[in-house]
């Protein structure tokens, strides 16, 4: 997608840490499948499930991003154009910049919430904040994608 390095390894990296969050989803749908067949299911499995689900959405964003991996509707895309679809291009890029920075700023903000209030999860009693927390960098990594893409389509480089 583009030349930012340490972008593309910050990418790479939460990309391995989502990929590692589901194989122990998958490992712990599996072993709470066979204990409850036995008889002795894994107590919180569902809550557990909830939270890395949560997790692993959040770190896929940036490097899903970074690899055009969104759904976009191209219907109108050929009734433009070249220069008006670039300026569409960047205006959406700009908007969901500045959307997903709102959403990472909200999900700090609730995630230092849920600190200062010490949630805590119903049936295992875990902690909410680092949950919300990595969200929320997850969030800010897309952000960071976002904005390397709006840069290339300024110089009109891909």
């Amino acid at each position: 997608m583009h030349r930012l390095k340490w972008l593309n390894s910050l990418n790479k990296v939460s990309l391995f840490l989502a990929g590692s969050v589901l194989l122990f989803m998958l490992f712990l749908t599996v072993f709470n499948t066979l204990s409850t067949f036995l008889g002795y299911p894994v107590k919180g499995a569902f809550e557990l499930l909830g939270f890395c689900g949560a997790i692993l959405s959040g770190l896929a964003l940036g490097p899903t991003q970074a690899q055009d991996g969104h759904i976009r509707v191209t219907l109108l895309d050929g009734f433009w154009g070249k220069g008006t679809g670039k300026f569409l291009q960047a205006l959406s890029l700009l908007l969901a910049l500045v959307f997903f920075a709102v959403l990472g700023i909200k999900l700090l903000e609730l995630a230092r919430s849920l600190y200062e209030f010490e949630e805590l999860s119903q049936t295992l009693n875990i902690i909410f904040y680092p949950f919300v927390l990595i969200v929320g960098v997850g969030v800010f990594l897309l952000v960071l994608n976002l904005g390397a893409q709006f840069l290339i389509c300024l110089r009109g480089k891909e």
